[in-house]
């Protein structure tokens, strides 16, 4: 192998941008000390590069930027000058990927309905191919007379058949079909489905919201296996998981049962091929998340992890193959654990090519796996994208996520661990303020949402722009958190409001007694189902927080849960199910926090977005009248079209300045 040119190096002779259109905006990182913190746009605008994909052949980049709230894609071969772009509008881009070496499909989200999903509003999803060069584009699944709506619901992927690479889509038909079709890269091609001979309707569904069907390809376009979930005994009671292998010699599949199981709230996943290619890898939970192969004759093989320490781990697959290469490894930070020969070596190259001590994450590989691109960061930088060639050896800066972000403005984060109230170790981060000392700082509290989901050692936006304005910032992954290992995730069960909520305040707890934070001056903010633990530290909790912060938060559990049953149309259903882990036995207007307005005894500052469908916008309008009800400081901030995700930037650089002038004003730094 080639010997490779360290990154530090690339950055500090100044050869990073490699004549690279895409590489934005000019290097503003510095080391000199500058005096004021950065604007809080820095932080809360779009990252510079939002998505990013490499072409098979490696030689074009495709990036997604924004201009204010309109996206644009872009396009670069890495042997020319000059880029092209393409305007896609105020829409919502999900993702990109290459449809073959010159077009790219674009993937975007509307707010909608469909029969197939009980009829509620909920992101749909829809994909189209763009020619950068032309700006034509071309909608998937829009010419089939079948659909009302083309909304793409599985499937998306490129191929690559006899004929050339394909892009693959699985869309409803009619009411009760879902099929796969796969569509010509060619924005002038036949825009209809059957036209290319390759639509399979695998099995007409009973109109159900909750039936679901996993459909698994091979690289080329064949269908393999299908997962499918059935439902019996009136509404729900029992709940079954098929894997069918499909029989077919021909192009036309057979679909097969060969093998089925119960189960209760984690339905299997069908994952990807087997190593061998001649099975799949199926993901059964137990005693926690195991993989297995499985293959026509419906055996199930031994667990393809052999690992000991009881982290979470989830299968990788091979760029081209489709194959099972090995696993990704979670904890405070995550690492890639390859069975492939070639992948193995690439990982082990990383921390050689990109530095030591930098997070370093596969993003897009090319045909060849050791061309890619990569996101690296670290203690000195944000965040940045990197084309690495272990071939050829090289190694380019594409573009930095916060290019405005001077270096000595980036707060540091660390890893911590501190003890609950009853022993339990609680992982945690803290993001300490630049240029102050880390004694009596004030603290806002910043839980995650999910809650089972966790924070991680990467960037976080909000924590650093709360550290810029001089606050100590505490993320901590309470029990019930993912990451770890199944029992940290299943100590969470039964104290949704209870334990849950005292391992945050056990953490500012653990900081005033090491003297970094000072006890009388602490905030919560959060989102989702922080925005959830926000209130109930001012609800369910007295005397800890000077006021709290509810984006996005759930505040009325019994309201979500019979939404949640309404939308699933079962009380047995996955989603009901997973609640009633978190909550327990206990009422639920004990831990609900518009039934506990009264106890309020701080302001208290709710935001939303009207088109929110994960945590309705109706939560706060409910939490805000109570609290007015109950003569309560409050107010409510609305925002027309953001979505959960925040995905307007205007509306997101707005909330971080009412947010920051909100704390300034009832816990100053």
């Amino acid at each position: 192998m080639p010997t490779q040119l360290h990154r530090r190096q690339i950055l500090l002779s100044g050869a990073a941008a490699t004549g690279l259109a895409l590489a934005g905006a000019a290097r503003a990182q510095t080391m000199a000390q500058t005096l004021a913190p950065p604007p809080l746009e820095v932080f809360a605008r779009s990252p510079f590069i939002e998505h990013i994909d490499l072409s098979p052949d490696a030689n074009t980049v495709a990036i997604v930027t924004r201009q204010g709230n309109e996206q644009i894609l872009k396009t670069l071969d890495r042997r020319a000058a000059s880029p092209h772009s393409a305007t896609l509008g105020a829409v919502k881009v999900r993702d990109i990927f290459w449809a073959d070496n010159s077009r790219v499909t674009v993937v975007t989200s509307v707010k909608g309905t469909l029969p197939q999903y009980g009829g509620f509003e909920t992101e749909l999803s829809q994909a189209f191919i763009v020619d950068p060069a032309t700006g034509k584009t071309k909608l998937l699944w829009d010419k089939e007379a079948a659909i009302a709506n083309p909304v793409v619901a599985g499937n998306l992927k490129r191929v690559k058949t006899a004929a050339g690479y394909q892009v693959t889509a699985g869309s409803f038909v009619g009411f009760d079909a879902y099929c796969v079709a796969a569509f010509s890269p060619d924005v002038d091609a036949p825009q209809r489905a059957n036209d290319l001979g390759t639509a399979y309707k695998i099995q007409s569904l009973p109109c159900l919201p909750y039936q679901n069907q996993d459909v698994l390809l091979a690289p080329d376009g064949r269908i393999v296996a299908a997962g499918v979930m059935s439902f019996e005994g009136g509404r729900g009671v029992t709940k079954t998981w098929a894997l069918q292998w499909n029989a077919s010699t021909s192009a036309r599949p057979f679909m097969k049962e060969v093998w089925r199981t119960d189960y209760s709230v984690e339905a299997p996943q069908l994952s990807g091929l087997s190593a061998d290619g001649q099975a799949v890898v199926v993901g059964l939970f137990d005693d926690g998340w195991t993989f297995h192969k499985l293959g026509p004759d419906g055996k199930v093989g031994p667990s393809l992890d052999t690992s000991t320490d009881g982290l979470p781990r989830t299968p990788l697959f091979h760029p081209v193959t489709g194959r099972f290469v090995g696993f990704l490894r979670y904890g405070d930070d995550v690492d890639y654990e390859y069975t492939d020969p070639v992948l193995k070596t690439v990982a082990k190259s990383l921390p050689q090519a990109m530095g030591e001590g930098y997070r370093t994450r596969i993003v897009s590989f090319a045909e060849d796996p050791r061309q890619m691109i990569v996101h690296v960061e670290g203690e000195d930088e944000a965040g940045g994208y990197y084309f690495l060639d272990l071939a050829g050896g090289a190694n380019e800066l594409l573009g930095e996520d916060y290019p405005g972000l001077p270096a000595d403005w980036l707060a540091r984060r660390q890893a911590i661990r501190y003890k609950a109230g009853d022993g339990l170790d609680i992982p945690a981060f803290l993001t300490l303020p630049p240029h102050r000392q880390a004694k009596n700082l004030p603290l806002v509290v910043l839980p995650h949402g999910g809650p089972e989901s966790h924070d991680g050692a990467g960037f976080d936006w909000q924590a650093q722009a709360l550290a810029s304005r001089g606050y100590c910032v505490l993320q901590p992954n309470f029990r019930g958190s993912s990451g770890y290992n199944l029992a940290f995730t299943r100590a969470g069960y039964g104290e949704f409001g209870r334990k849950m909520q005292t391992d945050l305040s056990d953490g500012v707890r653990h900081l005033a007694a090491q003297g970094i934070v000072d006890p009388k001056r602490v905030a919560i903010c959060g989102a989702s189902y922080g925005g959830y633990a926000a209130l109930a530290g001012v609800t369910l909790q007295d005397g800890i927080y000077r006021c709290a912060v509810s984006i996005a938060g759930v505040a009325d559990l019994d309201y979500m849960q019979q939404r949640t049953k309404t939308r699933s149309n079962t009380r047995y259903s996955d989603s009901v199910l997973y609640w009633r882990r978190y909550f327990g036995t206990t009422p639920l207007d004990e831990i609900s926090p518009v039934r506990q307005a009264a106890k309020v005894s701080v302001p208290v500052l709710l935001i939303h977005g009207r088109d929110d469908t994960v945590v309705e916008y109706e939560h706060s309008v409910r939490m805000e009248k109570a609290l007015r009800a109950a003569g309560k400081p409050v107010e409510l901030i609305s925002y027309d079209g953001q979505d959960h995700w925040e995905t307007i930037e205007s509306a997101r650089i707005d909330m971080i300045k009412r947010v920051v002038g909100f704390l300034e004003t009832h816990n100053p730094a």
